[in-house]
């Protein structure tokens, strides 16, 4: 599976829309990867979203790759607690693929008693505090979420936390959006 975030980089890489863009951007850089599965036996049937980050913006700019194109969504200001620029990535430092990563997760699950069956599992990958991750979330069928930030390249788990998805606050009236 990352050998296909790979792959489809290079196509982004080499699209029309990409080119224009780093000529109006030439400070941006690969700054995460993202994709939502739903089944781990077919990671690689899924496509990555491709972001750059421009520290002079201080946006998101989005790509999304298709079997025959590739998208590029709106730009977005990074959604954060303290604002500071968004590291880079270099994918080639990532060691491990997202298959040994959901491996080593279910791993700890199973070590620490956590029963989880995933609906849906989130990859991102990305670079905290210097150290390239992969954040893992897991929306589970008991309606709960499991977020795990894993090294990708010693395989550490950094940080691991389960939470009910009712416990993240409820929609009271007239607060609805």
């Amino acid at each position: 599976m990352l050998q296909k975030f790979k792959t489809q980089l290079e196509q982004v890489e080499k699209s029309e829309s990409y080119t224009k863009f780093k000529s109006e951007h030439p400070e941006s850089y690969l700054s995460s990867g993202f994709v939502i599965i739903e089944d781990v036996q077919a990671m690689n049937n899924h496509d990555w979203q491709v972001d750059f980050y421009c520290p002079k913006d201080k946006k998101i700019f989005t790509f999304l790759v298709h079997s025959d194109s590739v998208e590029e969504k709106p730009s977005d200001k990074v959604f954060q607690k303290v604002e500071k620029d968004l590291e880079p990535i270099d994918i080639d430092r990532f060691s491990l693929s997202p298959e040994q990563v959901i491996e080593l997760v279910r791993e700890d699950n199973i070590k620490n008693n956590r029963k989880v069956l995933p609906s849906k599992i989130i990859f991102i990958l990305q670079k905290s505090e210097g150290i390239n991750v992969y954040k893992v979330i897991i929306i589970t069928l008991q309606m709960s979420v499991l977020s795990a930030t894993v090294d990708a390249n010693t395989g550490e788990i950094i940080k691991i936390a389960s939470q009910n998805i009712f416990d993240f606050g409820s929609m009271q009236k007239g607060n609805a959006k």
